[in-house]
């Protein structure tokens, strides 16, 4: 029954294509190339996202080892994590939970973080004071040559933290937690630019250009991702400075096939990428194609009025009807 409701439509398609003048043609095939375009561009073209954002805190999993440009502050507590919990212990202060950790000053403190390395970064709203947290068992990170401790903290004054200026990484980086209740390492505010490469570069000799910007709400979380793997962040190159009583993000992602993921309380995530008309809108190039298939299709379709119509061939004449005599 459906071939033959399918034959039946293709019959009459076809019907009316023998109707369809070429011009008519040549518009359609134009705008399903230009549809085409718009289903194909988000995923096959190369951008890279460029993020400002302000948060409490941020998750790094380094991707190249970060021992010879280390982190370097003149002031560190380390808060080594115990093996077992202790009960009642001695404490020097009250900044290291002393069941679970044992509290040791290091001055002029070089913090390393080896490939894989994987921290929680985040800030008191309250004192200004950065503590980073190691978040595996098997700790990849070292304070003057010496590894800490699986799930150990280093606690970063303030004062200490201005002075040590920004702090660059290489790593996959989350930025924020979605806002339930009680959580505090939150993003505050922030922004983002999607950038991708001009046509004829070669020619022009100019660089990327900015074809989508936005802003990011309170509580989102955010991460770069691959178009094609949207559950994992990627590689991306960035720093990170004392702002106010928070943490200010820089980040930059390789040109390539990525997207910007938004995870949000009360929603799905939502997927940021820049489209066919984003760049119509700030590339000349891309105009100048537009406008030319444009005017170029007005001129044929003008043509095609004012040509004058064809003659009609006569209707042929019925064959005259021999009389027959009768002898």
């Amino acid at each position: 029954m459906k071939f033959s409701f399918l034959l039946v439509y293709a019959t009459g398609v076809l019907d009316r294509a023998k109707k369809t003048s070429w011009l008519n043609w040549v518009i359609i095939l134009v705008m399903l190339a230009m549809l085409a375009v718009w289903v194909v561009y988000p995923n096959f073209t190369k951008r890279t996202y460029v993020l400002s954002v302000e948060t409490a805190g941020l998750q790094l999993r380094f991707t190249r080892s970060l021992t010879n440009t280390s982190w370097q502050f003149s002031d560190v507590l380390l808060c080594e994590r115990r093996e077992k919990r202790e009960r009642d212990p001695e404490t020097e202060s009250a900044r290291c939970e002393a069941e679970l950790f044992t509290e040791r000053r290091i001055k002029d403190a070089e913090i390393g973080f080896e490939k894989g390395a994987n921290v929680l970064i985040e800030r008191d709203p309250q004192s200004g004071e950065l503590s980073i947290s190691v978040l595996d068992s098997d700790s990849l990170v070292s304070v003057n040559g010496e590894i800490v401790p699986g799930r150990s903290l280093l606690k970063i004054e303030p004062r200490v933290l201005r002075d040590a200026g920004a702090l660059a990484f290489t790593a996959e980086v989350i930025i924020g937690q979605v806002a339930t209740t009680g959580e505090t390492g939150i993003v505050s505010s922030g922004n983002y630019g999607i950038l991708e490469q001009r046509w004829l570069r070669s020619l022009t000799g100019e660089g990327a250009v900015q074809v989508r910007s936005g802003q990011f709400f309170r509580g989102d979380e955010i991460k770069i991702v691959n178009a094609s793997q949207q559950d994992k962040a990627i590689e991306v190159t960035g720093f990170l400075a004392p702002f106010g009583q928070s943490i200010a993000v820089q980040l930059t992602s390789p040109m390539g096939k990525n997207a910007l993921r938004i995870d949000r309380i009360g929603s799905e995530f939502s997927i940021i990428r820049s489209d066919a008309i984003n760049r119509i809108e700030v590339d000349p190039v891309f105009q100048a194609m537009s406008w030319a298939v444009f005017i170029v299709l007005s001129l044929l379709k003008l043509a095609d009025w004012l040509r004058p119509p064809q003659e009609q061939n006569d209707a042929p004449e019925k064959p005259e009807k021999k009389k027959v005599t009768q002898e």
